[in-house]
């Protein structure tokens, strides 16, 4: 009994010293980073003293708490702590996967920063080559790192379906979010010396897309640049319009079909090759394209949108463009830029202006990466990497490179704008502005995706889809090819809309929409058959295309109903339950969509577990909504009452 108690004493002992040491960290990190000098003033010997110290107190914890552990699963149902006591096992195993992930990367890259922050004098040629050498070298144990970090995600999906306490929730909280940063900048730290031309010269397209004319892969692809990397330097970086790409003298396919019978576009061209949502297919045909045109070869393609650039100034600062001593930053880059799209007062829209509408982004990319080069010291590399981090994950930025090795990085980290390959339930919505305008602006959408699942693991899906136009006025909508003076008279215009759903490729469609668009709202002057296009689509999908105008003030619903396939929710192998798996991904470039997700159970179904946790539940009715700013996954495990499913 007496080391009963001593244990118990002693474990409390070493939690508490625990939190005590992570809560050091996370002070150092909130005043640091805090500062206007930013976060290379991090004092990196005093976080890894106390990570150390949190390390070996909960190794400590862990040894105290092993009679206890075996135990804590089936004391889930003690009410107020019984979910903690349940998560304890997985917990302790996360916390010393990221301790270890920490120390791991600070031990390696403590040298780095302290190089970075002696500032641009002593880096001749920026920053770069100093970083990716050092990445280099760290390779081994940046793999285990990364192998640490999966075992950490793969306890804590397990902890998110456990009712914890708030005081628990709370203090994870901190750690938890430094998650999704901490996997990026492992996989990144991995991929980055073969990406810069470390091993020899790299060529990457870049495409700028705009999101204010929505197109499958983020945007219309207003301008192309080429960069260049040799030993993680910057030796070329130039932008182009995308008009200008396309070597006319030389025949050019026909469209995709949906181009050619809405805006009546005779050839498949540079501007509008990113068609398929599938990033690696449409960034394949962007880099074809480029080489037809250009004669110029890439090693991959990089597309980025107007919010991949105010996440990014968000991390580097405030630029000031040479040419013209302008100050731009992440609050006024719009600003800015549809500033500049516009001709100056009096100009008009001459063939001067067309040729130059688009050339202030080559001079901010040149302001951006001067920041980056010039004064390595005074950057914030925290906020720079959760900016980054952020564009990413949030499909802002898309990456895609040819060398195998890579391209399966970017896939596993989400960064290429793939389709997915999944099991279960799927839905991606893809919106393409078919309308020579920047209407995308003003129109926001809601989701609405209910699942009603039978007994024998087979569903019937309904999907409604909500959009609203928050231009000015109401008013006729015209078909025409035009450019107004002042860029915001081209946000407030009818939207044409070719919204595709991308579903598994068994789900059979029972009903549809009709949307008849009348022969004066159409520039070919037919009016539409308004039936739903159905066709195979990317990624093992099928797709239901459909075609509607949204004038200003106005709003239009959707509605979809389907049959999914018997065995989308599978019975779990030696367990008397079933799991229902949704993958819901989100369109590169669009902002953050409302989703309301519902899932009916069969009669007598309830939830065993479900990440994430729902919102509500009603019943056999689970109810989950989220603002989509990321692919968005759902796993839920139900149980049926005896008799039924058998």
């Amino acid at each position: 009994m007496a080391a009963f108690v001593v244990n118990t004493v002693l474990l409390a002992w070493h939690a508490t010293a625990v939190l005590n040491s992570l809560n050091d960290v996370k002070h150092l990190i909130a005043d640091r980073s805090a500062k206007p000098e930013g976060a290379h003033s991090l004092d990196v010997a005093g976080a890894r003293v106390a990570l150390r110290r949190a390390s070996q107190e909960l190794d400590a914890v862990h040894r105290h708490a092993a009679p206890f552990l075996a135990l804590a699963p089936l004391l889930e149902w003690l009410p107020g702590y019984g979910g903690d006591i349940a998560a304890a096992p997985r917990l302790l195993e996360m916390g010393r996967a990221l301790l270890e992930t920490s120390l791991i990367l600070l031990d390696e890259l403590a040298p780095l920063l302290e190089q970075l922050s002696q500032g641009a004098a002593a880096l001749p040629d920026g920053p770069l080559p100093l970083i990716l050498t050092a990445l280099l070298d760290a390779a081994p144990q940046l793999t285990r790192a990364e192998a640490r970090l999966s075992q950490a995600e793969v306890q804590w999906e397990q902890i998110q379906g456990k009712q914890l306490s708030p005081w628990l929730a709370e203090q994870l909280a901190p750690f938890t979010r430094s998650l999704p940063l901490l996997r990026a900048a492992v996989q990144l730290a991995l991929v980055a010396p073969p990406l810069l031309g470390m091993d020899g010269p790299r060529h990457y397209l870049i495409l700028a897309q705009n999101e204010d004319e929505l197109r499958p892969t983020g945007g219309f692809i207003s301008a192309a640049g080429l960069v260049t990397f040799e030993r993680g330097r910057i030796v070329t970086l130039q932008f182009d319009d995308s008009y200008a790409v396309d070597d006319l003298s030389k025949p050019y396919p026909a469209p995709p079909d949906v181009l050619r019978r809405i805006m009546l576009a005779d050839l498949w061209l540079f501007r509008d090759v990113n068609w398929s949502p599938d990033f690696p297919t449409s960034a394949r045909i962007a880099a074809d394209f480029y080489a037809y045109g250009r004669g110029v070869a890439v090693d991959g393609v990089i597309a980025l949108d107007q919010k991949a650039l105010q996440y990014l100034l968000e991390g580097l600062g405030a630029v000031t463009i040479v040419e013209s001593g302008e100050v731009v930053d992440a609050d006024n880059v719009l600003e800015v830029l549809r500033a500049h799209w516009a001709p100056v007062h009096g100009q008009g829209l001459t063939e001067e202006w067309w040729k130059q509408r688009k050339s202030f982004l080559g001079d901010l990319a040149e302001a951006m990466r001067r920041r980056f080069e010039s004064a390595p010291g005074s950057l914030n590399w925290l906020a720079l990497a959760q900016a980054v981090e952020r564009a990413l994950g949030e499909k802002h930025i898309l990456l895609y490179s040819t060398q195998p090795e890579v391209a399966g990085v970017l896939n596993r980290a989400g960064w290429d704008g793939s389709i997915q390959p999944w099991a279960g339930d799927y839905l991606m919505i893809v919106d393409a502005n078919v309308g020579f305008n920047k209407a995308s602006a003003l129109v926001t959408k809601r989701i609405e995706h209910t699942v009603t699942l039978d007994a024998a693991g087979g569903a019937e899906a309904h999907v409604r889809l909500m959009y609203h136009h928050h231009g000015d006025a109401r008013r006729e909508c015209r078909p025409d090819i035009r450019y107004d003076p002042v860029y915001a008279q081209m946000m407030q215009r009818c939207l044409w809309n070719y919204v595709r759903l991308y579903l598994p490729a068994e789900a059979t469609l029972l009903s549809a929409p009709r949307v008849a668009v009348p022969a004066e709202e159409m520039l070919s002057g037919e009016v539409t058959d308004g039936e739903v296009d159905i066709e195979p689509a990317e990624g093992g999908k099928q797709a239901l295309g459909l075609l509607f105008v949204l004038p200003p003030q106005a709003d239009t619903t959707l509605e979809y109903h389907y049959r999914l396939s018997d065995g989308l929710a599978a019975r779990q192998i030696g367990a008397d339950t079933w799991r229902y798996g949704l993958l819901v991904q989100k369109q590169p470039g669009s902002a953050g969509t409302v989703v309301r997700i519902n899932v009916q159970l069969p009669p007598g179904g309830h939830v065993v577990h479900s990440v994430p946790t729902p919102e509500a539940i009603s019943g056999d009715q689970i109810t989950y909504q989220t603002e989509l700013r990321r692919d968005w996954q759902l796993s839920l495990t139900y149980a049926l009452d005896r008799g039924q499913g058998q």
